[in-house]
């Protein structure tokens, strides 16, 4: 079962609700305005799933898939830094 989440993407985090029908390899979309705190857009993601009756992951597993995802691309952009 698909559920709310997070999304990172133009310099902000989404909260990201599961499409009807998925088309590709995209299966969310961006459900609110950008939060630039990733905290508070997991708790926006929290709020947004109970208004709409959607199932949503855990707060605390959003904000360390959300850590994950910063430290991939802190390694990424130094990756590239060491490649120019």
């Amino acid at each position: 079962m698909q559920t709310v989440c997070l999304e990172y993407g133009d310099g902000c985090w989404f909260v990201a609700k599961p499409k009807a029908v998925p088309d590709g390899q995209f299966t969310h979309e961006r459900a609110e305005p950008g939060y630039a705190n990733h905290i508070e857009a997991a708790d926006a993601a929290i709020a947004f799933a109970i208004v709409n009756e959607l199932p949503v992951e855990d707060r605390n597993t959003m904000i360390e898939a959300a850590h994950e995802t910063m430290e991939f691309l802190a390694a990424d952009r130094m990756s590239d830094e060491r490649i120019n």
